[in-house]
């Protein structure tokens, strides 16, 4: 190593090599790789480490030896892995032989995976032999994979079998993966006879291997009894296999059939095509995400008529993959259909929510105007969907989307009728999300301003932190009657109903998908409902406004008044938009003594190294 300055050579000061201070020893074996040029100095001094008094020293010690050694060390690593009691030690000796590649260590390695060979290998003590023992089998286990030492899989097959041992399956299933062929002969027949965990740990290996591995067993996988090994032909074979059309067409496990359709659709657009007709939901959804568009208009509008039909009536899977490709294959007849299918809460939510997506591919973009009803939408994740539609329109400059995202923060842009939930169920629901210690309802608990967790009854009279102002229960958990979630499947979860439940939802919502480059109009709207909001309203609207800078105009004034605010969440927020061009030392000072941990934390985090010592005795962790 050089100095920086003089660029003259550095001399490690090697009495800290020999100092008599554990510590010191240690920190200079580490550091000595960094400055040691010479590969033949440092391998001379790391070896005589090994010698080292003191375990930890001869840990770091080995550590890097093992990473340098050369075919002559492996003598000095085969020493230590014997005679070193120390674990560390042996781990990284069994490393640095693995590099190596030394057969000479082989009967050690095997005879480690059998037992801990107490009469030949050093352990720290009685109490911790066959604990250390463990984790160096499992190394000799892996070292033996990755040597290829075929004659060792007999010796990892008895300690799999040892009753008295440890779960050795994934160990010597992945060594059996480094094995080539004699491997994988050998996971197969565990796959084929074993069964249960083990044979699907076996099975997870496969599917993991590269797919040259099975170049030789083609004819073996694809007249394998377990679907399983069927379907890793599907990795061996081109995509233009005869054999991948008979699996597509006629295999009796629907798994296989759609890892072949996978496989082959890339040169055989014709199959995905014919797997429409499959007796399988799973498999004509697969087929549907595979579809290339038939350039034969009878063929597309037949294939079109089926889609829209299994828009109305069909299994979840393939009701959400019908919709996902209908823009695609029918796009001049998709957008009354989508509109139809989000409308219907009676069909699957993930189906509705692909709907929502597919809307956003529609050409020319459904206007704006017919998108604001399905923010009516009682299903959370289509108003997220729909409002992210608008708000890229509204970024694009379209006025009546960006019109429509100030009225969603406003809460005004629903109607009466449109903001409150359909069917409400009878308010003497029961309510299965309670403990049934619950009677009362849920357990509300409060953070006290020491960190307590408290219940009701207990809560103190001190001012309320971040952390219990979110937790307050002011963000409304919104639910409806579909397949997935009907009342006797859910709790009850709405809110007490009033004319503007969605439209509160919807506010919030829209509050926080604002991004600090929208129009100037929207941003105006998030910075009125952080002045004038409801609580559960202000508080998004900041939480959401602490991420802008200085724009909208007029956020800096109105956060230094909202510092003064009596909810942390806000004083937080507006000591973020206050801090974020400048230090504000007055201001930081203040936060570094307010009665809230987390606004403490915030301010300590912008005092300067020496400044924020002052604080490491803050009673709370943060």
């Amino acid at each position: 190593m050089r100095d920086e300055v003089t660029g003259s050579k550095t001399v490690f000061p090697e009495r800290y090599l020999q100092s008599g201070n554990d510590v010191l020893r240690s920190a200079a074996i580490r550091a000595l790789p960094v400055f040691m040029e010479d590969p033949e100095v440092l391998r001379t001094q790391l070896g005589d480490a090994l010698l080292d008094p003191d375990p930890d020293v001869r840990s770091d010690a080995m550590e890097a030896f093992a990473n340098i050694a050369d075919h002559t060390d492996a003598p000095v690593l085969r020493r230590s892995l014997e005679g070193d009691p120390v674990l560390e030690v042996k781990l990284a000796a069994i490393d640095g032989l693995t590099r190596l590649k030394d057969r000479n260590a082989v009967e050690l390695l095997r005879a480690l995976v059998l037992g801990p060979d107490e009469d030949r290998v050093a352990w720290e003590d009685e109490a911790s032999d066959w604990e250390d023992w463990l984790d160096v089998q499992v190394a000799a286990i892996r070292a033996l994979g990755y040597l290829n030492v075929a004659e060792a899989i007999d010796d990892m097959m008895a300690a799999r079998d040892d009753e008295f041992g440890q779960m050795l399956d994934n160990p010597v299933f992945e060594a059996l993966a480094q094995m080539g062929e004699t491997g994988v002969d050998w996971l197969l027949a565990i796959v084929k006879t074993e069964g249960g965990l083990a044979g699907q740990r076996a099975m997870d290996v496969l599917t993991r291997m590269s797919p040259d591995t099975f170049a030789g067993y083609p004819d073996i996988l694809l007249e394998a009894q377990d679907a399983r090994i069927r379907a890793l032909a599907t990795r061996v074979l081109p995509p233009d296999h005869p054999s991948l059309e008979v699996m597509v067409l006629t295999d009796p496990d629907e798994e296989v059939r759609i890892a072949a359709l996978t496989h082959a659709a890339v040169l055989r657009p014709d199959l995905p095509q014919r797997a429409l007709a499959d007796r399988a939901p799973r498999v004509q959804a697969a087929a549907l995400d595979l579809l290339t568009p038939p350039e034969d208009e009878g063929l597309r509008t037949a294939i079109a008529d089926n889609m829209l039909a299994w828009l109305k009536q069909a299994p979840p899977v393939l009701m959400r993959a019908a919709a996902k490709r209908l823009p695609d294959i029918a796009p001049d007849r998709s957008k009354d259909a989508l509109l139809t299918l989000i409308a219907d809460t009676s069909s699957p939510l993930d189906a509705r929510v692909a709907a929502a997506h597919a809307l956003g591919r529609l050409e020319p973009p459904v206007p704006a105007d017919t998108l604001r009803p399905l923010l009516a939408n009682p299903a959370k994740q289509v108003r997220a969907r729909i409002l992210a539609l608008m708000e890229h329109r509204a970024l694009v400059g379209d006025p009546a989307a960006a019109e429509m995202m100030v009225k969603a923060i406003a809460g005004t842009l629903l109607c009466e009728s449109e903001a409150v939930f359909p069917d409400r169920p009878a308010e003497g629901a029961h309510d299965v999300a309670a403990s049934k210690d619950e009677k009362n309802g849920p357990r509300r608990i409060y953070i006290s301003a020491d960190g307590d967790i408290l219940d009701a009854d207990e809560k103190d009279h001190s001012p309320p932190s971040t952390l219990s102002a979110i937790m307050d229960g002011s963000y409304p958990e919104l639910a409806e009657d579909t397949p997935e979630e009907t009342v006797p499947k859910r709790f009850k979860r709405r809110a007490v109903e009033g004319p503007d439940q969605i439209a509160k939802a919807l506010s919030l919502e829209a509050i926080q998908r604002t991004e600090r480059f929208g129009p100037p109009k929207v941003l105006e709207a998030l910075l009125d409902q952080a002045v004038a909001g409801s609580d559960d309203v202000r508080r998004a609207a900041w939480q959401a406004l602490a991420r802008f800078g200085n724009a909208p105009t007029g956020l800096h004034a109105a956060a230094a008044k909202a510092w003064r605010d009596t909810d942390p969440v806000i004083r937080l927020a507006a000591f973020t938009v206050l801090t974020l061009d400048s230090t504000e030392p007055e201001l930081t000072a203040e936060a570094t003594r307010d009665e809230d941990a987390l606004i403490r934390a915030a301010g300590v985090m912008r005092l300067s190294s020496e400044a924020a010592l002052s604080h490491i005795g803050d009673t709370v962790l943060a």
